[in-house]
């Protein structure tokens, strides 16, 4: 929920006139993306437990929708188990600078490194193993507020192992943008890409179902 008057009525009229939204009874801040993460799953989860994966994903990263599905279909849907994968971070360390937006004091976390956890900028996991992650919680009385380290880090820990591609992400918008300016000329092998704002986002995920429509009509 929003803290704005305005922006929540906004989010209500929205929510009825296109049911594309989900709610929960918290205030969407920074701090509380934890309990917005968890929250999602769990929604995922109940309403849709005979799925095969289940992804998070930030409204600020374009996907690469066409490959997204030829990678489920081609590569994931052969692996069977309990697994997510992402972009892997391995040993990152803790950051103590009280300047920094990420600084985490001890009693908040009193170990020099998280353990190994997927970038909350995206994931695909099987909904068995979401089931766990879930499952898990009740072992922690507290939330920690770095959403993907707990959630897929914390939560998931010794449960299964996380299975990385990280050549599948780019984390640079200049090259996402320098493969918009040239209109799709490059090839592009990115199942999801960091942003700068919006427009990218729109006029990305634009030329790509532009891309491929053509590929469709000139088979």
């Amino acid at each position: 929920m929003s803290q704005n008057v305005n922006i929540e009525k906004r989010i209500q009229i929205e929510s009825r006139s296109n049911r594309d939204i989900i709610q929960g009874q918290f205030i969407d801040s920074y701090r509380n993306l934890t309990i917005k993460h968890l929250f999602g799953l769990k929604w995922a989860v109940e309403h849709f437990p005979k799925v095969a994966f289940i992804m998070k994903i930030d409204d600020d990263i374009f996907i690469n929708y066409y490959l997204l599905n030829k990678f489920i279909n081609n590569v994931l849907s052969r692996q069977e188990g309990y697994y997510v994968v992402g972009y892997v971070h391995n040993k990152m360390k803790t950051i103590r600078d009280p300047k920094s937006k990420w600084f985490v004091t001890e009693l908040e976390f009193p170990f020099a490194q998280y353990p190994q956890f997927c970038s909350g900028w995206a994931y695909l996991g099987t909904v068995e193993a979401i089931k766990m992650i879930l499952c898990n919680k009740k072992n922690f009385s507290k939330n920690f507020w770095i959403d993907d380290v707990y959630v897929t880090g914390i939560l998931r820990n010794e449960c299964f192992k996380l299975k990385p591609i990280n050549h599948l992400y780019n984390i640079d918008p200049l090259s996402l943008k320098h493969w918009i300016d040239n209109q799709g000329k490059l090839q592009w092998h990115f199942l999801f890409s960091n942003t700068d704002n919006v427009h990218m986002l729109s006029n990305a995920l634009k030329l790509n179902a532009i891309i491929h429509t053509n590929k469709q009509l000139y088979r």
